[in-house]
């Protein structure tokens, strides 16, 4: 039997009402970050997680993020370059 893992994301409104998801990719050199996707649009955003020495460490820190935490974060991220490991 094959067991998978959920892939934790979160869902939060900024300021101006826009709705975002949260959630985490595994980048080079065993970074982590945290992307920024809007509902609407495609203003993809990305922060790297250098608080978190671990996968499971940055699944419970976006766990416990709550949505003022969320949108803290979104106002720190840059705009996502899939070539960039973030660092």
């Amino acid at each position: 039997m094959l067991f998978s893992k959920a892939i934790p994301v979160r869902n939060f409104d900024d300021l101006q009402g826009n709705s975002w998801s949260a959630a985490l990719l595994s980048a080079s050199y065993g970074s982590i970050m945290l992307i920024f996707s809007p509902l609407h649009g495609d203003d993809t955003r990305q922060l790297l997680m250098a608080a978190a020495e671990s996968r499971e460490q940055a699944d419970a820190q976006l766990a416990a993020y709550d949505d003022t935490e969320l949108r803290e974060l979104l106002a720190q991220s840059k705009p996502w370059d899939p070539n960039s490991s973030g660092l």
